[in-house]
């Protein structure tokens, strides 16, 4: 029974770093409380490895599978996780509307660049 319990911890941490959310942060969501950053207050962009994204061919691809987990975390209760996600959703939708040549699914930060390019995380120095 632990095992079970652990392999499902574990399968949740890896789509949560699928969809660009890292562990802890997640982990801090589902139980309610705050995630810090930057001096700046709580976090509203994710942050940590974006593991599996290049798996995603297309925006529609990723758009989907969004959808697909934000129906899961909205049948679990996990208002917190469903909230991030439906964010993520929005800004994707904002990018496609801007760039509606790219066919290619951006990473959550090339995606949070794209609409924040003064955030010091995204600025570009020519050397």
């Amino acid at each position: 029974m632990h095992g079970q319990r652990h392999d499902a911890a574990r399968e949740d941490e890896q789509k949560y770093l699928n969809l660009g959310i890292s562990a802890a942060v997640a982990q801090r969501l589902q139980a309610g409380g705050p995630v810090q950053g930057s001096g700046r207050g709580t976090f509203t962009r994710p942050i940590g490895p974006l593991l599996g994204l290049c798996a995603m061919a297309t925006i529609a691809d990723q758009l989907q599978t969004y959808r697909s987990a934000l129906t899961e975390a909205q049948a679990k209760g996990e208002s917190a996780i469903a909230s991030k996600i439906e964010q993520q959703i929005k800004q994707l939708e904002e990018f496609q509307q801007r760039h509606p040549e790219e066919a290619e699914a951006p990473s959550p930060f090339e995606v949070f660049c794209d609409l924040n390019p003064s955030d010091i995380n995204c600025r570009v120095y020519d050397d």
